[in-house]
């Protein structure tokens, strides 16, 4: 797991699994330019709300979207 760590910080995040999941899955409909499902537009309006709870990575990865149109 180390050396994973080492190759990739974020191969194993610190946050569960179907976060990271929905948070790539928004981010690459996005980058294609393409509209994301309601759940998933829904997922990121929860996000942004509670974004202060969030860990510090998360907000950067949240922030990163910001640069794409949501």
């Amino acid at each position: 797991m180390q050396a994973l760590a080492a190759l990739d910080p974020w191969w194993f995040p610190p946050w569960a699994f179907a976060w990271q999941r929905d948070y790539h899955r928004l981010r690459l409909l996005l980058a294609a330019g393409l509209e994301p499902p309601p759940k998933l537009r829904s997922w990121i309006s929860e996000q942004l709300a509670q974004r202060q709870t969030l860990l510090p990575g998360q907000q950067r990865l949240l922030q990163e979207l910001k640069d794409l149109p949501v």
